[in-house]
């Protein structure tokens, strides 16, 4: 059976993407497609190692951007990468040199982060009108 060049780059192509968006389980589905179409061109064994890696790639947790982090713990974008740097969260960095990370290392339901945010709206809202608070206002804190 003869794979056609356009099959093997659609398949490519799909691959490169779920990864450069960082969707988990996307890239899963690529790799097994890209795995399907190029299996009778590859060594067996070498098609073995990778439909191993794709079973291996772990589906069952949303991944998150830097932004939606920073959002739900209410920090910065830049707190986060910090953060990620320092290895205090876990993160894949995709090609373009945005990260992913796991949504399952936080312990907040949507529903928790709806609410939440309802009430740091609420408490904003309270203080419009009045001046900003710079450092002098929080002291030693």
């Amino acid at each position: 059976m003869e794979v056609r060049a356009k099959d093997k780059s659609d398949a490519l192509h799909a691959l490169v993407q779920s990864v450069q968006k960082g969707q988990v389980k996307r890239i899963r589905q690529s790799l097994e497609s890209l795995l399907t179409v190029t299996a009778l061109e590859f060594d067996p064994e070498q098609v073995e190692i990778l439909k191993n890696f794709a079973n291996s790639i772990k589906i069952d947790g949303e991944m998150l951007s830097t932004g939606q982090v920073a959002k739900k713990l209410g920090v910065s974008t830049q707190a986060v990468i910090n953060w990620i740097e320092a290895k205090k969260l876990e993160a894949i960095k995709l090609p373009g040199g945005h990260y992913r990370i796991p949504a399952d290392q936080f312990r907040t339901t949507v529903e928790q982060d709806v609410k939440r945010e309802a009430i740091f709206e609420q408490l904003w809202a309270k203080r419009e009108g009045l001046p900003p608070i710079d450092e002098d206002d929080l002291g030693d804190l």
